[in-house]
């Protein structure tokens, strides 16, 4: 992954991740972080599933868990992000802008990958709904690495306890 020009495939990512997320609701004036885990796991030829739960802390205190689950599917062109309900979300694709429309907001983001143990995803939402930022970090854990390439069963896929201004 270093100093390659080549975004590194999610195959090369499973495993474990601890994930740091910062959330500024800009629209509600409110900062909001999420500390937890990733999970990529592969699910078969061309299919890594991407599993987080943590925990969502607003800044008055409150405190609630949350989780998601989203599928990273490889095409003819690449590798693709999928949101719960099997749609398109954004290209696997380091360094280059993405862009993913929800209704009239509009997502923009930028994936970076600079090492093996280390990568960031940051979004900015726009719209007549929403005005995000989204700031994830995701390193892995010191000295662990487990890859669980199968499927559970009754993973419904969906995501649970976010807040609906954070869900694209």
């Amino acid at each position: 992954m270093h100093g390659s020009d080549r975004t590194p495939e999610p195959t090369q990512l499973l495993g474990a991740w601890d994930l740091t997320r910062r959330i500024e609701d800009r629209a509600a004036g409110e900062r909001m972080s999420v500390r937890g885990t990733a999970l990529l796991e592969l699910c078969g030829p061309g299919e890594v599933r991407w599993s987080e739960s943590g925990e969502l802390r607003r800044g008055d205190g409150r405190r609630s868990p949350v989780s998601r689950t989203l599928r990273i599917l490889r095409g003819d062109d690449g590798w693709t992000v999928h949101l719960p309900d099997g749609s398109p979300f954004h290209r696997w694709q380091a360094r280059s802008p993405l862009v993913h429309l929800c209704g009239e907001d509009v997502y923009r983001g930028r994936l970076e990958l600079p090492g093996e143990d280390r990568w960031t995803l940051t979004w900015q939402v726009t719209g007549p709904r929403k005005d995000l930022l989204l700031m994830s970090e995701l390193e892995r854990p010191a000295g662990l690495y487990t890859a669980i390439p199968t499927h559970r069963p009754g993973d419904d896929g969906t995501a649970r306890g976010l807040p609906p201004s954070a869900r694209p």
